[in-house]
């Protein structure tokens, strides 16, 4: 059963009759896809997510196909299925990819990566060790963040302060530029001529001495195709 349960998680199975359970653990009506949409619109107060989930469940069938065992849909949860991927569809347009969203997982991530710097690895990486790796939740991180954002920085701690003063006081720069396609098509010569020009202005943009923090300005360089990649962030600041 063990073995079973193994190959199952980790989609190693030759056993046709299992294919189905492939499709339940990653595929395009996954139960990691059908948790998260509810559960980040509940949390994000908004209702874009949100999917007639019993539906959805009660109308999952098992087909087969060439002998293997697939997730399928029976017709009266068509609609259902429309539901659902609209829903995904709409969160990652109005949520996963919104402007101040992507530019606070920046300041996280940058956070983090002092953190686990100055706190933790001293690699700037996760820990490997699992106990080690647990003990950082949120509790601890939202206490990092609160304590770094109150000490007074030294050559040390600057980084790590800027960013949770960011992360802290909710005070973000403001967006001058959002990626023109949400999917970028490397293989778009007009995607491609747009970045390369725009990459070229932020490149050449100077940053005037002695300007106020509260002008700050960003352009979102991301070109990745999902929210996880949008780490290409230019912070300036602009002249009053």
């Amino acid at each position: 059963m063990v073995e079973a349960i193994l190959q199952i998680l980790s989609q190693s199975s030759s056993d046709p009759v299992f294919r189905f359970f492939d499709d339940i653990i990653s595929g395009q009506l996954d139960c990691d896809k059908m948790d998260y949409l509810l559960r980040d619109s509940h949390y994000c107060g908004v209702e874009y997510g949100v999917y007639d989930i019993d539906k959805l469940i009660h109308s999952l069938r098992v087909g087969e196909i060439s002998g293997n065992h697939v997730l399928a849909i029976s017709q009266n949860g068509i609609q259902a299925v429309e539901e659902f991927v609209l829903a995904r569809y709409w969160m990652f347009i109005q949520v996963y990819f919104h402007k101040d969203r992507r530019l606070f997982d920046y300041y996280l991530s940058s956070f983090m990566k002092e953190y686990l710097t100055l706190e933790v690895e001293k690699t700037g990486k996760y820990p490997v060790n699992p106990e080690h790796y647990l003990k950082l939740d949120d509790s601890k991180i939202d206490c990092a963040i609160q304590h770094y954002a109150r000490l007074h920085p030294d050559r040390v701690t600057k980084k790590i302060c800027y960013f949770a003063n960011r992360l802290f006081s909710r005070k973000h720069h403001k967006v001058v530029f959002n990626p023109p396609y949400v999917h970028y098509n490397p293989n778009s010569g007009e995607e491609r001529e747009a970045y390369k020009r725009l990459r070229f202005v932020c490149n050449h943009i100077k940053v005037p001495e002695n300007t106020s923090d509260d002008l700050c300005i960003y352009v979102d360089l991301a070109t990745g195709s999902t929210a996880k990649h949008m780490f290409s962030v230019k912070l300036t600041c602009c002249a009053s």
